[in-house]
């Protein structure tokens, strides 16, 4: 048995998706200072760190985390 409305709220939830998907990707979530000065990291930013500094594994493992994470919140 369906639940009323169930379609329209899907197509909304969808939609949301999409409007939010692009600030998610681009907005920092990481704030990190040192004696050298502060950086900002978004995880894509941090994903490609990883990859580019030889942790592969890693990096594959944090990307994979994050999008099965976003989906679960």
């Amino acid at each position: 048995m369906r639940k009323p409305a169930s379609l329209s709220r899907t197509w909304a939830l969808l939609i949301v998706a999409l409007v939010l998907y692009v600030p998610v990707n681009v907005l920092p979530v990481m704030y990190t200072s040192s004696l050298f000065g502060a950086e900002k990291d978004t995880i894509m930013s941090g994903v490609a760190y990883l990859w580019t500094s030889g942790s592969e594994p890693l990096a594959v493992i944090v990307f994979i985390c994050s999008r099965y994470l976003r989906c679960r919140i």
